[in-house]
């Protein structure tokens, strides 16, 4: 499981580092067209949008697993440690739930804009390609808080073993 969750994490974070590595190269290389022969590449804003929109995404799935979401922890700090966990891994299955719920309409909504055909403005994609993101950083943020939630019930069990 171990295994799983490394290559999971190292799988997100190709995805988030490379496309961002290329579009900072990408403006790089406009601001110096712009400079040396003013003129640009026509489509790299569009392409910027995307890019930044499915790294947010992504991004928001590996914030999981590092625990850096925000979240209201002032009730939690006054708890007894384990009631604690216990709110912790209720929260966690609560973001998964909902989560799952947003991706059911998500999907809904990317076959919607698959259905009308609908093409970017200045990029030769079909849109249900940027929309795309959605569904699919839904499923990986469920996974990460129903993964959370588990380690937070085996490192209870493990606690109460200790007791």
């Amino acid at each position: 499981m171990k295994k799983l969750k490394n290559i999971f994490t190292q799988t997100e974070m190709v995805i988030v580092t490379i496309p961002l590595f290329l579009l900072c190269t990408l403006t790089v290389v406009q601001i110096i067209m712009r400079t040396l022969f003013k003129t640009g590449i026509h489509w790299l804003e569009e392409f910027g949008r995307y890019i930044l929109l499915y790294s947010t995404f992504i991004g928001a799935g590996i914030a999981i697993k590092s625990d850096e979401h925000p979240r209201m922890t002032a009730i939690i700090a006054i708890l007894p440690e384990k009631i604690g966990y216990i709110v912790k891994i209720i929260g966690d299955l609560i973001c998964a739930i909902i989560l799952l719920v947003l991706d059911y309409y998500a999907w809904i909504q990317v076959i919607n804009v698959f259905v009308r055909g609908t093409r970017t403005s200045t990029l030769p994609l079909p849109m249900w390609i940027v929309y795309a993101i959605l569904p699919v950083a839904m499923i990986i943020m469920s996974v990460r808080y129903l993964s959370s939630a588990w380690d937070k019930v085996v490192l209870l069990k493990d606690k109460k073993r200790g007791d």
